[in-house]
């Protein structure tokens, strides 16, 4: 009778219905009944319960093996240029070059620069166009590689600016004290009002920390000066930094241009009297055609005409330089405080 009953207690429990009767049995019961009410957990064919599935997981072993087989294998990447083998890998297209050496340099460097200095060597062409080819028989390709054009570019960027900075000295004989840029700020100058004058020494104090009205009340016009210069240098490093293209940019390169192209006039001159002597000397002994010489001829004219006009234009592009420049650091003051 004892055993009936502890029969039919199994029977009403479940726990008849579990293959592991015990406690062990009761703990695996109550963990299946769990796992049940969890749809996106699974089970392994060991019996192992799985957790949530990541996408593109395998449900089970088999899916496991053939995901594996299955798996394309990643593309292989070329090597770096440090760790390859100069004899097995093939030579960059962006690796420094003579041809890419114009995309290295900026926009000043080509237009302050560079044209200047091939406007003065410009001249030379009539006369070597009326010696004829016989003497410009040569390999372009042979002085690419061999980095002619690029020394010739960068001597000839150096050239112009050497000259440039000569000439602005002898226009300006105190630089940079003199200069429009740092003789409006002085308060001794006509040029601007001094109530705008004030403006511009409160908004130098709020930018760069120099205060050149304290440093007008001393006696000391040394110490005037190299504030001004200070604060005009400081601001100038400063105004680099904005992004895009300004009107101060263009009008940078544009004072470049014109103190560069001045500078490069003697060259232009001799060049001109040489090419001419070239021409005409060769239209006499070789009948070479008259209108080189024509040409060479009007290229010294041109060039001994605007010895003149040079200064004053110099000078423009200087005023108009710093007009820009105190009007642009209005602007920045203005942004500066409208964020605050």
């Amino acid at each position: 009778m004892g055993q009936l009953q502890r029969l039919n207690i199994r029977l009403h429990s479940g726990a008849a219905q579990s293959p592991h009767p015990g406690r062990r049995g009761q703990r695996l019961a109550r963990h299946n009944r769990r796992a049940c009410h969890r749809p996106s957990v699974r089970s392994w064919r060991d019996g192992y319960p799985d957790p949530r599935p990541r996408p593109n997981r395998p449900t089970n072993s088999l899916a496991r093996e053939d995901q594996a087989e299955r798996r394309v294998p990643p593309r292989e990447l070329p090597p770096r240029s440090c760790h390859a083998r100069s004899s097995e890998t093939p030579r960059a297209v962006n690796s420094p070059s003579p041809l890419n050496l114009p995309k290295l340099i900026d926009r000043y460097e080509i237009k302050a620069r560079l044209l200047p200095a091939l406007l003065a060597c410009l001249p030379m062409v009539p006369g070597l166009a009326a010696l004829g080819s016989e003497g410009l028989d040569w390999d372009p390709s042979l002085a690419v590689e061999s980095g002619i054009v690029s020394i010739l570019w960068l001597g000839l960027c150096y050239l112009a600016s050497a000259a440039g900075n000569h000439y602005q000295r002898r226009l300006w004989p105190r630089w940079p004290h003199d200069a429009p840029t740092n003789r409006w700020l002085h308060p001794d100058d006509t040029h601007l009002s001094t109530q705008q004058k004030l403006i511009h020494y409160k908004q130098i104090l709020d930018l760069v920390g120099l205060d050149i009205q304290h440093a007008s009340k001393t006696s000391d016009s040394t110490e005037l000066e190299q504030t001004i210069n200070d604060a005009v240098r400081n601001l100038r490093l400063r105004l680099k930094s904005i992004n895009g293209r300004t009107l101060l940019q263009i009008h940078t390169e544009d004072y470049g241009f014109a103190r560069n192209f001045a500078g490069m006039v003697p060259f232009w001159i001799f060049f001109s009297i040489l090419s001419a002597a070239l021409a005409w000397v060769a239209y006499f002994r070789s009948d070479s055609g008259l209108s080189w010489a024509v040409v060479a001829t009007i290229a010294l004219v041109i060039a001994i005409a605007i010895v003149s006009p040079l200064k004053r234009f110099v000078r423009q592009r200087a005023e108009q330089y710093a007009d820009t420049f105190l009007g642009t650091m209005a602007e920045v003051h203005n942004g500066y405080h409208s964020q605050d």
